[in-house]
Order: C-alpha cells, then sequence, then structure tokens
C-alpha cells in the first residue's frame, strides 16, 4: 500500500459518498461484515513516517504537518462511521 492510497481513501470518505459494500465485498473477497476491520486494520499497518515519504512530493508544506500528525487517525475515524 502506498502513502496515496490512505489520502485517497481519507479524501473520498470526507465528501460523504454513499460506499457499496457488496461491490467492495466481491473486490475483496470479504463478508460485508468484515470489510470495516480490514480497512481499519490496513490502515493501522502505515507507518507515519513511511506516509509522509510519499506524500511529500505531492502536498504543500502546511499539509506535510497535518499528514504526519493525523491522516492516519482521520482515516480511522472516518472508517469508523461506515454503515453496512
Amino acid at each position: 500500500h502506498k502513502g496515496r492510497d490512505l489520502y485517497d481513501f481519507w479524501f473520498i470518505m470526507k465528501t460523504h459518498l454513499p460506499v457499496d459494500f457488496s461491490i467492495l465485498s466481491n473486490i475483496l473477497a470479504l463478508k460485508k461484515e468484515d470489510i470495516i476491520p480490514s480497512i481499519i486494520g490496513s490502515i493501522e499497518k502505515f507507518s507515519e513516517k513511511k506516509l509522509a515519504q510519499d506524500l511529500n512530493p505531492f502536498v504543500t508544506l502546511e499539509k506535510r504537518e497535518w499528514i504526519e500528525a493525523s491522516l492516519k487517525s482521520e482515516a480511522i475515524i472516518l472508517a469508523k462511521t461506515l454503515i453496512l
């Protein structure tokens, strides 16, 4: 996984678009009830330093500090708000 993947997840989730869990279930080969724990587990594996390294070339200096300090935790919070 790349930092861009997590950033994209965070960005899309901030738009509050509906999520089609049937499609995700097919793509990820997971039961619907296992999708959110899987997403959170994947997010938790990211290193804050690695996130910053991956994303620094694409973001402003101000955004770099936020990425290292908050991106991962905000993404987890957003994942927890998903409703099956």
